[in-house]
């Protein structure tokens, strides 16, 4: 069980350090996203085409970006670790506003 904590803190530093790397040219309160029950996620929000992805599940972690369509439906665009990149219209997560936070439940 202690291993499976700091491979997924290595794997959740990993995600922080590569959006890092890529550059928020603008200063920004970085929020984690945990997924608190079963969601799809989506491949595309373009002509409402509903194409899972994958599935979100209990405790996968995620980080959401800047861009939210309004359509037929509200979709957000996050980025997951271990899912990738797509979007989504559930809100079923803990979102937290810092890395200590996780797992004070």
């Amino acid at each position: 069980m202690k291993n499976q904590i700091n491979f997924r803190s290595l794997g959740l530093v990993a995600l922080l350090t590569t959006l890092t790397t890529l550059g928020c040219t603008e200063k920004q309160d970085l929020e984690i996203w945990v997924v608190k029950e079963k969601m799809p996620l989506y491949k595309t929000y373009i002509k409402d085409k509903l194409e899972i992805k994958t599935v979100l599940t209990k405790g996968d972690i995620c980080i959401p970006g800047k861009t939210v369509i309004t359509k037929a439906f509200q979709y957000r665009e996050v980025l997951c670790l271990k899912k990738g990149y797509g979007w989504i219209v559930d809100d079923y997560f803990q979102k937290i506003k810092s890395i200590e936070s996780i797992g004070s439940d």
